[in-house]
């Protein structure tokens, strides 16, 4: 949440209004992130009159300039509190299996990357085929599902592969891998939203769709008790692997309404750069002394 406090102090000898803006930003209860001080960001309109003394002014601006380095920090993504324990345990117990895929998953990631790119989806989508076969192009599912990407015959067949009792394209690292892409880019065109597309890619998006009908939500954490269990899961999975790679969550691990929080706390932040860069750039001098009384009533304000 974005809060604004209008501070205003008349100076005792020249009647020169002086106004301090600060913007406290935060985020509410449940969004991507925690509530917390991500920034103070302080913007400051001073009357152009001379100032009675130069001392007053450089320790104004010395002061704006030394909140602002010490209280605007970079907004982080933060995980949504329904996957955590979840995904807590499924680090614990795969590491040893995620490790392995590690170790083998450079070439294979700077090729998926660069098919994903290609059809506008996040790099961060590549954590699925860890979770699906453990980037194995050889797998095969109890359900029939096939390759790196897990595609079922029906599904193979309608984005283009050949699927055959002798040739498989499932198989074919890049082909299946273009066809994974093209096949997620026409989710996200369906759900506009991430972990819908992981749900959906996993289950079905018929299956989606019903889960989001019954329960009047487009919100994953919220139609979750509408999908099956497996399809809860592998959710949860993928945030567990793209958090086991990159140590941090990103817009995919979101929702689409977390990622719109996020990027107005980000937007925010961005904001308070360049407030930070204009007081350090700018050799404004404030027109009059800004009295004890004031800077004193500006930390009893910040405090509240």
């Amino acid at each position: 949440m974005l809060q604004t406090k209008r501070l205003t102090f008349r100076s005792h000898s020249s009647g020169l209004l002086l106004i301090v803006v600060v913007l406290l930003i935060g985020l509410e209860k449940g969004n991507a992130q925690k509530p917390v001080h991500s920034g103070t960001v302080v913007r400051h309109q001073l009357a152009h009159q001379q100032s009675e003394t130069d001392s007053s002014a450089k320790f104004y601006r010395r002061s704006l300039q030394a909140e602002l380095n010490k209280n605007l920090h970079e907004p982080l993504v933060r995980m949504n509190p329904n996957a955590i324990k979840f995904v807590d345990n499924y680090l614990k117990k795969s590491n040893e299996e995620l490790v392995m895929v590690k170790k083998r998953s450079g070439d294979y990631f700077k090729t998926i990357e660069s098919i994903l790119l290609k059809y506008h989806v996040p790099v961060q989508l590549k954590y699925l085929a860890v979770i699906e076969s453990q980037l194995k192009t050889s797998a095969v599912s109890h359900a029939g599902a096939v390759g790196m990407w897990q595609m079922m015959p029906q599904t193979a067949r309608s984005l283009g592969l050949k699927v055959t009792t002798k040739y498989d394209e499932r198989k074919h690292f890049v082909k299946s891998t273009t066809a994974a892409a093209a096949y997620i880019k026409s989710l996200y065109a369906q759900f506009d939203d991430w972990l819908l597309v992981i749900a959906a890619y996993n289950s079905g998006a018929g299956t989606v769709s019903k889960a989001i009908k019954k329960s009047g939500s487009r919100d994953f954490w919220v139609i979750q008790q509408y999908l099956p269990a497996e399809t809860k899961a592998h959710v949860k999975r993928y945030i567990g692997a793209h958090y086991f790679f990159e140590n941090k969550g990103s817009a995919a691990t979101l929702t689409k309404s977390e990622v719109l929080k996020y990027r107005k706390s980000l937007s925010d932040y961005e904001e308070g750069l360049k407030v930070l860069e204009e007081i350090k750039q700018q050799n404004a001098e404030v027109s009059d002394v800004l009295p004890k009384t004031a800077i004193a009533e500006i930390k009893t304000e910040k405090s509240e």
